[in-house]
């Protein structure tokens, strides 16, 4: 908020508070000038600095309260003349509860230029209404004019500098890895252009100490000008609920998750990832909150096992030195390469924006893989890795999924011994259970308790299944009308069937599948 002179006088008493509140409201606008204050995912916030940092922090009553104190002069009328006063509280909280539309509308907050949702570069420092952007950059950060049309040289010198000087020491295990941390890098930058969720970055290596979380700093050292706060999960997918509210409400732009070690199996995640607005209710309210998922996300791990709904929501990077001990490594190109990155950091910008503007400039082709649920991201980020010339991109999906599926590798293996044993018979759980227990298979799904126990927990998990494709064959349920019990069967698959058999009438018992539970 802007300090001032001459303050205009509030009072309190003897008025109705309907009349207190629009004048609350102007004097709260004039000493938002230049705006610090917003509305921001339908409640108000202000900036505030952290260190070296801005961040978005959501406006509580002691907050609002002190603006208001620092923005008019509060008096009470009384017999012996004006006496002064304070904002009431019941002012306050309504302010916080009904925002003012009349507040700047704030989308997000970046901390170097960047390309709007037009394709217009965003270089002043500031809020910029056109785009309810604020750019809070380093005053020390001076980046050079991104021509409107970059030459060839330009373009070879821009991708030179970050695949041979920033990423060179790296040992990417394919071009499609590679290709990967380069799309990372410019994200930050063209994030705004792209329409819809983005996937993970999953950086991986089989080995700790590979460089994981330094290319992790790397991306944020460039887009933030600082290292990447990290943080965790857990198992508990309410406190992981929580954290992922509680960052998207600050409006952080790049979220990194660091050296994971349980299994990546979470709904919360998956669910934050594919949503382009992030719906919680706030901790110890009522109150439903709306965040924008704009933020880049960036998982590390050692060789770590991931479910099918994470895998898909994941672009990998591997990194493998080939070292024993990688940590040991020396004769880097710039050693230590923060520090070098942080030194050049306004060429590193600048060459990230030349690559995206070339793109700009040529029409902005679409790129040619595509990638479900990420449309817009890999037809933006794969458009710029083809025009620059950097192959790779998406290359290595089939090969990751079928790496990080662990559980799909184990029922696609019970599918095949369950073919041989039974062929197309309809079988009970109970038998299958036996089956899985032979084979070693499906452990997951039994776990360690009696033969009931394991029984139930397999026919769940086979419901779970229903109608999946595993090669040529369907596993389909069905209700044995004589027996009252479930039953599974093996079907070669159809792509029009989408309805349950009763085993025991044949095709006359067929029933919808909403009829089973």
């Amino acid at each position: 908020m802007t300090s001032r002179s001459k303050f205009a006088e509030i009072f309190i008493n003897e008025r109705q508070l309907r009349d207190v509140i629009p004048d609350a409201w102007t004097v709260l606008y004039e000493a938002n000038r230049p705006p610090q204050v917003f509305r921001f995912s339908g409640q108000i916030a202000r900036l505030k600095r952290v260190g070296a940092s801005v961040r978005i922090e959501v406006v509580e009553e002691p907050s609002m309260f002190g603006m208001l104190v620092r923005a008019a002069d509060w008096k009470r009328t009384t017999l012996g003349g004006p006496k002064d006063a304070k904002p009431p509280k019941d002012l306050v909280r309504d302010m916080i509860a009904n925002p003012d539309s009349g507040l700047p509308e704030l989308v997000g907050l970046v901390e170097a230029p960047i390309f709007d949702p037009a394709g217009k570069l965003i270089a002043t420092p500031g809020y910029h209404a056109e785009s309810g952007l604020y750019l809070a950059a380093d005053p020390e950060l001076e980046v050079q004019p991104v021509p409107l049309e970059p030459s060839a040289s330009e373009v070879a010198s821009a991708r030179t500098l970050l695949l041979e000087d920033l990423l060179l020491d790296f040992p990417f295990a394919s071009d499609s890895d590679r290709a990967h941390a380069l799309a990372a890098l410019l994200q930050p930058f063209v994030r705004r252009m792209i329409a819809g969720p983005t996937p993970i970055y999953l950086a991986e290596a089989p080995t700790p100490g590979s460089g994981k979380s330094l290319w992790a700093d790397l991306v944020s050292i460039v887009s933030r000008g600082r290292s990447c706060e990290a943080t965790t999960v857990s198992n508990s997918e309410n406190e992981l609920r929580k954290k992922i509210t509680s960052l998207l409400l600050k409006g952080t732009d790049l979220i990194l998750i660091d050296n994971v070690t349980c299994s990546l199996d979470s709904g919360q995640l998956a669910a934050a990832i594919t949503a382009e607005t992030w719906s919680d209710r706030l901790l110890g309210r009522s109150r439903i909150v709306d965040a924008p998922n704009t933020a880049t996300w960036i998982i590390t791990a050692n060789n770590p096992r991931v479910s099918l709904e994470i895998a898909r929501r994941s672009v990998r990077i591997r990194i493998d030195s080939g070292s024993e001990r990688p940590w040991r490594r020396t004769a880097f190109k710039h050693d230590p390469i923060r520090e070098w990155a942080r030194e050049h950091r306004a060429r590193l910008v600048h060459a990230c924006l030349v690559l995206i503007q070339s793109w700009i400039a040529a029409g902005m082709p679409a790129g040619s893989t595509s990638l479900g649920s990420f449309e817009r991201w890999a037809s933006v980020l794969g458009g710029i890795l083809e025009h620059v010339e950097v192959p790779g991109f998406l290359a290595n999906t089939a090969e990751f999924y079928e790496t990080a599926d662990d559980e799909g590798r184990e029922w696609r293996a019970f599918v095949e011994a369950w073919r041989h044993r039974y062929q197309g018979e309809w079988v009970s759980a109970t038998e299958l259970r036996d089956l899985a227990e032979r084979t070693g298979l499906l452990g997951f799904a039994l776990g360690d308790r009696k033969p009931h126990s394991q029984r139930v927990r397999l026919g769940k998990a086979l419901n779970t299944q229903r109608d999946r494709r595993f090669g040529n064959w369907k596993l389909l349920v069905g209700a044995d009308s004589h027996t009252k019990t479930t039953k599974y069967r093996l079907g070669e698959a159809d792509p029009t069937s989408l309805r349950i058999v009763d085993p025991g009438e044949g095709m006359r018992g067929v029933r919808d599948v909403a009829g089973i539970h």
